[in-house]
């Protein structure tokens, strides 16, 4: 599969080119085509669709397949906070990292970025605004302080790791 990313306001999306084949017992089949992914509605839906376009005895060209998901993001706690626990996933081995993808969702249309926690503010993101989450070698980009859970972000600041001001988003 290959392509690129497609910028839409507030939609990942990413489109490309697809080439899926079959081998064994009979004939080979190798089918062809386009393939368009949209987070449609961030955090809750996102949508593949291939348009099958060519091939070796493909028996769907000229088919429109689309797969309709709901999204499998983190969920934060009663509180709202989204904690090391649910965001933070296993590679494998022993490697974990903390999800990578979020957006700025604040009420008041702002977020504070802190050099601490409660600390004092190196940058403020806006409603919508896209964040990634810091990667170092650890992988792991939370912080708890006085129980509260703080994420570090790739501007090197901490945010309020909680539904009222970040929801984690398919990033791709």
């Amino acid at each position: 599969m290959s392509g690129v990313p497609v910028p839409e306001s507030g939609v990942s999306r990413y489109r490309g080119t697809f080439r899926d084949s079959r081998t064994g017992p009979g004939a080979e089949q190798v089918c062809t085509g386009t393939i368009d992914m949209t987070d449609n509605r961030p955090g809750q839906r996102f949508s593949v669709t291939w348009n099958v376009t060519g091939g070796k005895a493909c028996p769907v060209i000229g088919q429109t397949v689309t797969l309709n998901l709901v999204a499998a993001l983190p969920r934060p706690d009663g509180r709202g906070d989204f904690t090391p626990v649910s965001v933070d996933q296993w590679n494998g081995g022993t490697q974990s990292s903390t999800w990578r993808g979020w957006r700025v969702v604040s009420a008041d249309g702002f977020l504070n970025c802190r050099a601490t926690p409660n600390g004092s503010i190196r940058r403020t993101y806006n409603a919508g605004d896209p964040i990634t989450a810091f990667r170092d070698r650890s992988g792991l980009a939370m912080t708890t302080s006085n129980g509260a859970p703080w994420l570090r972000t790739a501007d090197n600041c901490l945010v309020r790791a909680n539904a009222r001001f970040v929801q984690p988003t398919n990033s791709f």
